[in-house]
């Protein structure tokens, strides 16, 4: 499936170079796709560690088809959870099963984004990279289009009976895994309806944590949005163990593409990538 970008079509072989307009505008989109808007507060999660320089005059085709068949890998590895997540809520395992799938969705999305700060690609095939995951301006990239569609499947299961009046999946209920499974589809999916999140959500948890029925950090993070110690609570995901630490590695490769972005701001646009094995013909090349 092609997925449109704002970094706009160029004619074949002849990249233009950057304005940094778009660029930044992109980096705009990932914070709000994190709800992290300040770049001093991404800053705190990690010190950049040292990365690997791209070639001087690197094989672009063979980037270019690296980068596609690992958007291939995740497409394939997508289509199971796709299936999972729209299965009929019959009962507290299925219910347990769906949300599973859908925060194992968000989260595998974001862990093949971040994998391209380590990625040995010239910065202008990662650039095209991390432009299919965000759309600047629009909810059209990979994360921004399903983080918001699992927020919309979530939203009724919320209310389901077999939640009672909890109105979450409780870990005296499910289990420490299916709170953590909620919380990622919020938290990951939150820009797409931040009053719905600040107005029902956040005051849900709040009680809830007080009576000790989910991880107080997932309340404690969407509570503080924008004013979030990123580096503290990076650290607190982390040191709170599995699933949870998962969130914590997740800011931190938050962190690290931008900590990435003022070279990938610079570098060339090239055509949008789109999913295919390595070898195939990329739309636009020859």
């Amino acid at each position: 499936m092609h997925h449109a970008t704002d970094l706009g079509q160029v004619p074949r072989n002849r990249p233009a170079r950057a304005t940094g307009t778009a660029m930044r505008t992109l980096l705009q989109a990932m914070m709000v796709l994190m709800l992290l808007t300040t770049a001093a507060g991404v800053a705190q999660a990690r010190q950049p560690k040292a990365m690997p320089a791209a070639p001087e005059t690197g094989d672009l085709d063979a980037a270019l088809c690296q980068a596609q068949s690992r958007l291939e890998a995740l497409r394939l590895a997508l289509v199971p959870l796709d299936a999972r997540k729209r299965q009929p809520v019959v009962d507290k395992d299925t219910l347990a099963a769906v949300l599973a799938a859908l925060a194992e969705e968000n989260l595998r999305i974001r862990d093949a984004l971040y994998e391209v700060v380590d990625a040995p690609w010239p910065d202008e095939v990662k650039r095209a990279y991390v432009a299919y995951f965000l759309t600047p301006g629009a909810t059209t990239g990979l994360a921004q289009r399903v983080g918001t569609e699992n927020l919309n499947l979530l939203r009724p299961l919320l209310e389901t009976p077999l939640l009672q009046e909890s109105g979450w999946p409780t870990r005296a209920a499910f289990g420490p895994e299916a709170d953590f499974h909620a919380f990622i589809v919020v938290a990951q999916g939150r820009g797409a309806d931040p009053q719905w999140v600040a107005q029902v959500i956040v005051p849900r948890l709040k009680a809830l944590a007080g009576r000790d029925e989910v991880q107080p950090l997932g309340h404690q993070w969407l509570a503080a949005g924008a004013r979030a110690d990123v580096g503290k609570f990076a650290q607190q995901f982390k040191d709170a163990g599995l699933p949870w630490s998962r969130y914590g590695l997740q800011l931190d490769g938050l962190a690290g593409l931008q900590a990435r972005m003022p070279a990938l701001d610079a570098a060339a646009e090239l055509p949008p990538l789109t999913p295919a094995p390595c070898g195939a013909e990329r739309p636009g090349r020859k």
